[in-house]
């Protein structure tokens, strides 16, 4: 299934009378598609699919982006994370029980989303650090467990480790977020006297809104398929990784 696009699922949809936003083709097919001022920027055709809906419903989180709910039923685009991904965004709101259930709920926040598309290797590079001892400039968020892993450098983007859902959209492992803390509201800044990562209560999150899916939520073979020759550590490294070493340094907050 590493070929489906967004024809295939439009199709999809259309064996089942479901009718979409006619915004997710217009940004599938139009590279050049904007949203609230930003880029609908994506690899690919679902991917920008994927960017678009996300932005429909960080906006208007009541709004139906589809006429109706999609059964999946038994598609083979089941292992598919980008067609999973959109159906459960389409879904959301739709007082279906089609949406995957998800324990951790993050509130949304309506808010100018960019992201640096380097991102995914700062996040495989944050990772190392971290297991060097040396990963001072980055925040592992979660409750019993790291749920988000945020960088310090560049933008101050998020890695989700874990499945989480923003108003009502379900978004895997691997997804690019921004966040706003109650400590921080605008902007991380890492302080410096920190020797190692700082663990933060997931209770600190005031609100978040998707970017995109990283390369980082896709296995190694839809990876390179999808984001092309890919450098350094995106090559082998998986999101389990990531959440393995996240685990190790984390500390989970008592109150």
């Amino acid at each position: 299934m590493l070929a489906y696009g967004f024809e295939d699922f439009q199709a999809f949809c259309g064996q089942q009378n479901v009718v979409l936003d006619p915004r997710l083709q217009n940004a599938a097919f139009n590279s050049e598609q904007t949203f609230g001022g930003k880029d609908i920027f994506g690899p690919n055709d679902m991917m920008r699919a994927i960017n678009m809906a996300a932005r429909l419903k960080c906006f208007s989180p009541e709004q139906a982006i589809a006429n109706a709910p999609i059964e999946l039923g038994g598609q083979s685009f089941r292992n598919n994370v980008a067609a999973l991904t959109l159906v459960n965004i389409i879904n959301a709101g739709l007082e279906c029980e089609k949406v995957v259930p998800s324990a951790n709920d993050l509130p949304g926040v309506k808010r100018g989303i960019d992201a640096c598309m380097a991102s995914d290797n700062k996040f495989t590079e944050t990772a190392n650090r971290i297991l060097a001892g040396k990963g001072r400039e980055c925040q592992i968020i979660g409750n019993d467990k790291p749920l988000l892993l945020r960088k310090g450098n560049g933008i101050a983007s998020t890695l989700s480790l874990d499945k989480i859902r923003i108003n009502g959209g379900n978004y895997p492992a691997g997804s690019i977020l921004r966040l706003e803390l109650l400590s921080d509201p605008d902007q991380y800044i890492p302080r410096p006297n920190l020797e190692r990562a700082e663990s933060v209560d997931i209770g600190e999150v005031r609100g978040a809104s998707f970017v995109r899916l990283s390369a980082l939520a896709f296995n190694l073979e839809e990876r390179k398929y999808i984001f092309g020759d890919l450098n350094g550590c995106l090559r082998k490294i998986k999101i389990q990784d990531i959440k393995e070493i996240a685990r190790l340094a984390f500390i989970p907050q008592t109150t």
